[in-house]
Order: structure tokens, then sequence, then C-alpha cells
């Protein structure tokens, strides 16, 4: 004769609850600690990852306004070189002008220096452009 089942029960073995089996609750436990320390690992390479591309950035923008600067600076010592110059050939048309010997060369000098210069933009840069056309630099 079969074994009787007492009442309210299924006839399968009995589950123990999840605690006691240590596989349903305790897997997600013992993740839960490895998935933070994860994310925050990858948190930790993001902001660093943000911090080398914010570098990055400000160490280009500060070549960039080097770049302009000693385009501006080369600019001026082009301009003053050309000044130089000039007042070079005015000195020497205002010392030796009457001799003889240099009439030809000082009269040549001096329409050389009565021409308009124009006033050319520097090549190098955008900023000098801007500073030529506002007046600032004669080239």
């Amino acid at each position: 004769m079969p074994r009787r089942r007492p009442p309210g029960s299924s006839g399968l073995p009995r589950r123990r609850p999840p605690e006691a089996a240590g596989c349903r609750g305790g897997a997600a436990r013992r993740r839960a600690p490895r998935l933070a320390a994860e994310a925050a690992r990858k948190a930790q390479e993001e902001r660093e990852r943000q911090e080398r591309a914010e570098a990055e950035a400000r160490a280009r923008q500060r070549a960039e306004q080097e770049a302009r600067e000693a385009a501006g600076r080369e600019c001026r010592r082009l301009e003053q070189e050309r000044l130089d110059g000039r007042a070079l050939l005015a000195n020497f048309v205002a010392k030796y002008g009457k001799v003889e010997e240099f009439k030809e060369i000082a009269g040549q000098i001096t329409a050389f220096l009565d021409k308009a210069r124009k006033v050319k933009p520097c090549r190098q840069h955008e900023v000098c452009k801007l500073r030529c056309l506002l007046g600032l630099w004669l080239h």
C-alpha cells in the first residue's frame, strides 16, 4: 500500500529557505560589492579620462596662444627692421645727399623713401592682420 502523505504536502521533497540554501540571495549579495567596486573603478577611470582631456585642451590652447604671441613678436621685429633700414637710408641722404659723388643715389633713395608705403597685413597670423587693418602696425 502506498505511503500516506500528511495533509497539505505536495509530495515533493521539502525545500530549505534561500538563506540556508546559500545559492539564491547569497550570490546576489556576494556580487553586490564586486559590482559596486567595478562601478566605482569605471567612474574613477572616466574622471581621469576627462581630466586628461581637459589638461590636453588647456595645453593646446596655451600652445596656440604662445604661437600667436610669437607671431606678433616676429611681426613687430620685422617692422622694426624695416623702420631701422628706412632710418638708415634717410640718415645717409641727410649726411651725404649734397655731396656730388652721392647726389644720384641720394635722389633714388629719396624717391624710394617718399613713395607711399602700402599697409599690408603680416602673412604670419590673423591677429597681425587685424592690427594692421586697425592701423596699429604699419608693414
